[in-house]
């Protein structure tokens, strides 16, 4: 992820330690190093933070809660260079939440609405690059509207309609879905993670109406 951040594209898992290496030797001067180390620290600890849930101020903890739920790994090379703006105060952290919540919004509607996920890791590895700095919000939403075919941003109106015969029962986020739903304006956030889902969409043909 850091190597995605840092040179646009995404290395070859398996080579990662040869494409830092070639990161290295072809951008920085060899008495820089101290300052690569460096770098490496801070954005691991913003990884942290992010992934491993770290971050102390509990409203961001409990957002980028809702990013992991949802799976979407290949959203960091994206939240990176976006969390490294929020610490050096380019953005507040108001904008960081709405930033993470269009995000959760994007994925989930996707997902709901059955669009293949394989285009993600390249709309979020160049999604960052839409957003200009002045107008940090707006440039993004932007960017997120003007997404077509199977990157799109889906409608309400088509999300909507999907959602209704969407089989929750065996859907990749059904948890991320009734967390959603338990946690709505709750004060006290519930761990659905210990519920049963029989006891919420039982699987009984005699059911009533």
């Amino acid at each position: 992820d850091y190597l995605s951040v840092k040179t646009g594209k995404i290395p070859t898992i398996s080579l990662v330690y040869e494409e830092f290496k070639n990161y290295v030797q072809g951008n920085i001067a060899p008495e820089t190093i101290t300052e690569v180390v460096e770098d490496i620290f801070k954005f691991s600890n913003y990884y942290v933070n992010m992934v491993l849930h770290k971050e102390q101020d509990k409203d961001l903890q409990l957002a980028f809660k809702g990013i992991s739920r949802l799976k979407v790994d290949v959203s960091y090379p994206f939240f990176l260079p976006v969390y490294d703006d929020y610490s050096k105060e380019v953005i507040s952290k108001t904008e960081l939440l709405e930033i993470i919540s269009l995000i959760e919004n994007y994925v989930f509607r996707r997902s709901i609405c059955g669009i293949p996920t394989n285009s993600l890791n390249k709309t979020f590895l160049l999604l960052y690059k839409s957003i200009r700095k002045e107008n940090y919000l707006e440039s993004l939403k932007a960017a997120l509207q003007s997404l077509d075919s199977y990157k799109r941003f889906p409608s309400d109106s088509e999300f909507e309609k999907d959602i209704v015969t969407k089989d929750v029962y065996n859907f990749r986020n059904r948890n991320y879905l009734l967390s959603s739903l338990e946690n709505y304006k709750r004060k006290e956030t519930v761990n659905v993670e210990d519920y049963t889902i029989e006891h919420i969409l039982p699987q009984n043909q005699n059911l009533s109406n």
